[in-house]
């Protein structure tokens, strides 16, 4: 993904060496590799880890649909990431 689609998983990165984001085709899955290609979970790092989209924000085809789907996704991932975070491990 783009840097800004993977903004928020960032927290961790080296200045001018981002994380790298890839999201599964149907847009459910995430998985974060850091700029050294090491795979960022709830072991290695939690706060920038892939996580599950209960509502992926590139389902749509028409510009209202893919609107609707990211505010979705904002309302039913980012948020509950906001307030409960990724994992237990994370502060």
């Amino acid at each position: 993904m783009s840097l800004m689609g993977a903004l928020l998983h960032q927290n961790t990165a080296k200045l001018f060496r981002t994380n790298k984001k890839f999201l599964s085709f149907d847009g459910y899955f995430e998985v974060v590799y850091s700029a050294d290609n090491r795979l960022l979970d709830e072991v290695t790092e939690p706060t920038d880890m892939g996580t599950y989209n209960y509502s992926p924000s590139t389902a749509g085809e028409s510009e209202k649909e893919k609107r609707d789907a990211k505010e979705y996704h904002f309302w039913n991932d980012m948020i509950p990431y906001f307030i409960y975070h990724n994992s237990n491990y994370q502060p």
